[in-house]
C-alpha cells in the first residue's frame, strides 16, 4: 500500500534498510563490467546482463539523486 500511496510501481525495489548492500552491489557489478571491458570482452550477451542490473541496482538507491552523474554514464547519455 505505501507504494500505491507514493505513487510508485509495486515492481519497485528501493534500498530502505539496505543502503550498505547496495553500495556493495552496485561496487561489485561495477568492477565486473569494468574487468570485462579491460579483458576485452565486447560481446553483448556477456555483458548487457551485468551493465542491466547495474543500472537497476543504482536506479532503486533512494540516496542518490535521479540527475547524479553516474546515472548518466551507466545508462550511456552525455552530460
Amino acid at each position: 500500500m505505501e507504494s500505491v500511496k507514493e505513487d510508485r510501481p509495486i515492481t519497485i525495489k528501493d534500498d530502505k534498510g539496505n543502503l550498505n548492500c547496495c553500495i556493495a552491489d552496485v561496487v561489485s557489478l561495477f568492477i565486473t563490467v569494468t574487468d570485462k571491458l579491460r579483458l576485452e570482452i565486447r560481446a553483448m550477451d556477456e555483458i548487457q546482463p551485468h551493465l542491466w542490473e547495474l543500472m537497476e541496482t543504482m536506479h532503486c538507491m533512494s540516496h542518490l539523486s535521479p540527475d547524479f552523474e553516474g546515472h548518466q554514464s551507466v545508462d550511456g547519455q552525455r552530460p
